[in-house]
C-alpha cells in the first residue's frame, strides 16, 4: 500500500531532472533513512508509479500524474489545525499565489519553528517535507501544487492541474492577473511555454505549459 512519503520521494527524483541518484543521496536530501527511501521506491514500482529502465529507476510520469490529480486528495487528506508559524503552501505559495488576491484569511502553512509566516496549520505529505523543501526550490513548488490538489477549493485544484509544474527560473517575472498567455516554444522540453499576453483571466493560467503535463516532459 502506498504511503505519502512515496510521493515525496518520486517528486524529489523528478526535481533532479534525470540526474543519477542513490538511496543514500535521496535519504540525506529528504531527511529520511535510506531504508525509508528504498521502501518508498519499492512500493512505487509495485503500484506502477515508477519503472525500471536498465539500471535506472524513474517515475512513471503518466501514472503519477493521474494519481496526483484524481486520487491524492482522497488518500492523503491533509489535517488542518490551529494558527501557528511555518512555511506557506498551496495557493499561498508560488506559483499559485500570483492568481489569488490576499484577504483576511490566514494562509495554509506547514508548521515549522523557523518559519516566518503565521497561518493555519496544514499537514505536509510527510514530516520531513518542510526541511527538504527549504533546500530544493523546485521540489518546494511541486509540493505546494500537490497541496493545492490535496486540500484546495475547487478553483484552487483547477489551477493546480494538470500536475506539479515548476513555474519558471527564480527571479523571472510572472504574468499579472490581467495578463493572458501566448504560446512560445520551449526548446529544452519540446513544450510550448505560455508567456504573458493581453487580457486573460486566472482560469486561463492553470499551467505554464500547453503540453498535457510538464511531468511527462512531453
Amino acid at each position: 500500500m502506498l504511503k505519502p512519503q512515496d510521493i515525496v520521494v518520486l517528486l524529489k527524483v523528478l526535481s533532479r531532472q534525470k540526474e543519477k541518484w542513490s538511496y543514500n543521496e535521496l535519504a540525506v536530501e529528504l531527511d529520511m533513512s535510506a531504508s525509508e527511501v528504498h521502501a518508498a521506491i519499492k512500493r512505487a514500482l509495485e503500484a506502477g508509479l515508477a519503472v525500471k529502465q536498465g539500471d535506472d529507476i524513474l517515475p512513471n510520469s503518466r501514472n503519477l500524474e493521474e494519481f496526483i490529480i484524481h486520487g491524492l486528495q482522497y488518500v492523503f487528506v491533509p489535517k488542518r489545525g490551529e494558527l501557528t508559524r511555518g512555511i506557506v503552501t498551496s495557493y499561498a505559495s508560488a506559483p499559485l499565489n500570483e492568481y489569488f488576491v490576499a484577504d483576511e484569511e490566514p494562509p495554509p502553512i506547514w508548521p515549522d519553528a523557523e518559519g516566518d509566516v503565521r497561518g493555519m496549520s496544514f499537514s505536509p505529505l510527510y514530516r520531513s517535507v518542510p526541511g527538504a523543501a527549504k533546500n530544493d526550490p523546485e521540489l518546494y513548488e511541486w509540493l505546494t501544487l500537490v497541496d493545492a490538489i490535496r486540500g484546495g477549493r475547487v478553483r484552487v485544484r483547477r489551477l493546480g492541474h494538470p500536475g506539479p509544474t515548476p513555474s519558471r527560473a527564480p527571479g523571472a517575472p510572472g504574468p499579472s492577473r490581467e495578463d493572458g498567455l501566448q504560446a512560445q516554444p520551449d526548446p529544452a522540453s519540446g513544450c510550448r511555454r505560455r508567456e504573458p499576453g493581453p487580457r486573460a483571466n486566472p482560469e486561463q493560467c492553470r499551467s505554464q505549459w500547453d503540453c498535457a503535463s510538464h511531468l511527462r516532459r512531453c
